[in-house]
């Protein structure tokens, strides 16, 4: 008798299967895929170089400081100062031993010159405030650009807006005003980059680097 009812069992037991699994719902092919939450882009990365061994640096017979000198554009620290002329290419010195200077020329192409300097060892020495606001030596862009500084600007440019930053890929950063107001900034800056002189689209800067030690 307990093998009959066991026999069955059995087959009502498969068909009591077959059924849940028919009912179990399932994917349709043809459901569009679930669309996943925006992430929200990083904050600038703001960062310092300065000159180190890796660097090509000239040494100079001559006192560039002697013809004046100037806080930096490119640094937020305040120890940083140019001197002589835009000619000259110094954007970012500072005085290491003694009476020595050294100068950032390129920063790309890590190029720098080095000179003694009595000026800028006097601590009397007078140095002429900027009044721009601080901004990077060169910038980086989201798709991996490189947009670095240039000293004039003479092209025509979008609207007759002005260019003080050139990227590796021929596009360039725009602005109405002078270089400090190439960049919105913030916890995210955002600049206007223009392709083949084309309409300028906003763009986010992913790092920002300023001459620092």
């Amino acid at each position: 008798m307990r093998r009959t009812v066991a026999a069955l069992a059995a087959p009502l037991l498969l068909v009591t299967l077959a059924a849940c699994a028919s009912n179990s719902p399932s994917e349709d092919p043809s459901d569009p895929p679930v669309a996943e939450a925006p992430q929200e882009p990083e904050d600038t990365a703001i960062e310092t170089l300065w000159i180190d061994d890796s660097w090509t640096v000239e040494d100079l017979d001559e006192d560039l400081c002697s013809m004046g000198m100037s806080e930096t554009i490119y640094s937020e620290q305040d120890d940083m100062f140019t001197c002589g002329p835009n000619a000259a290419g110094a954007d970012a010195c500072a005085l290491e031993d003694d009476e020595e200077v050294l100068c950032i020329v390129n920063a790309l192409d890590k190029q720098a010159v080095r000179f003694d300097s009595p000026t800028a060892a006097d601590p009397d020495a007078e140095v002429w405030p900027s009044e721009q606001q601080p901004v990077p030596l060169h910038a980086q862009l989201p798709d991996g650009a490189i947009c670095s500084t240039v000293t004039h600007d003479h092209d025509q440019h979008w609207n007759s807006m002005f260019s003080w930053y050139r990227c590796d890929d021929n596009s360039e950063l725009l602005t109405k005003e002078s270089i400090d107001a190439t960049f919105e900034r913030g916890d995210l800056w955002i600049s206007e980059r223009s392709v083949d002189k084309g309409e300028p689209e906003s763009t986010r800067v992913v790092t920002a680097t300023f001459a620092g030690r």
